[in-house]
């Protein structure tokens, strides 16, 4: 089962960071507070957030369609990371090309960020289907490191004030108390997207944007269960995994 309660997205340990330790405070993983935050970031219309109850079919046809992107909270644990990074060694290894279209991807050099990197990660990755309001912070970002590095776009993030302001208000949203910033909670936040008919997972974390094979958009919301029951077949004793969908505003 999908838990539906609101967890804050999490600190990531700062030894897992490259950046110079610049903190944020957590999200809370709450798809009203992610849409409120997508606005407060340039996204006038095109897209909101909503749960994912349950993996099972019923359930997920409850999900309006069509879904543009999957956002998945999951306790990080060494069983988890050890089968991600190695998916990602043997995809390396294989030479096989990324995809037809490589997907919009940005490393996390700022602990508590990985809410809104995966918020980032899915709206930049559907820009024929979002509005973005010209000046607004995701329109500056895109206009400003379209053919930059992941790592350029990370520092970019860093040194946004208008960023900051708005993250730091949307850390104030929803049904929970903040947390100190300095907590470090053992979750983490990614995104599953389906580009140019492959399906990627985008991790700020990790070195690259991971290929999952062939995905039809109408496909993504079953496949990214199909990925997260992954997840939590490597760590069984855990119950902490949240699923929420950005879908389309018609």
């Amino acid at each position: 089962t999908v838990s539906v309660l609101y967890w804050l997205y999490p600190s990531v340990p700062n030894s897992t960071m490259s950046g110079g330790g610049k903190k944020w405070f957590p999200l809370e993983a709450n798809p009203e507070v992610m849409t409120q935050y997508t606005r407060t970031l340039g996204v006038e219309k095109g897209c909101y957030f909503t749960d994912i109850f349950g993996l099972d079919d019923d359930l997920l046809a409850m999900v309006p369609q069509p879904v543009l992107a999957v956002v998945m909270l999951f306790p990080m644990t060494k069983e988890n990371d050890a089968a991600v990074d190695q998916a990602h060694a043997a995809f390396a290894k294989s030479g096989a090309p990324g995809g037809a279209t490589v997907p919009f991807f940005m490393k996390q050099t700022v602990s508590n960020a990985c809410g809104t990197v995966g918020i980032v990660h899915a709206v930049t990755n559907n820009t024929d289907r979002v509005v973005l309001r010209p000046g607004g912070v995701l329109h500056r970002f895109l206009a400003s490191t379209l053919e930059s590095s992941p790592e350029e776009r990370a520092a970019w993030f860093e040194n946004d004030k208008e960023l900051d302001k708005a993250q730091a208000d949307a850390a104030q949203l929803g049904q929970t108390s903040n947390q100190d910033i300095n907590a470090e909670i053992n979750l983490h936040f990614i995104c599953l997207v389906s580009v140019a008919g492959t399906l990627y997972e985008l991790d700020g974390r990790k070195p690259a944007p991971l290929n999952l094979g062939a995905c039809d958009q109408a496909d993504l919301l079953k496949r990214a269960a199909a990925r997260a029951k992954e997840y939590m077949a490597w760590n069984p004793n855990e119950v902490n995994f949240t699923l929420t969908a950005m879908v389309a505003e018609e």
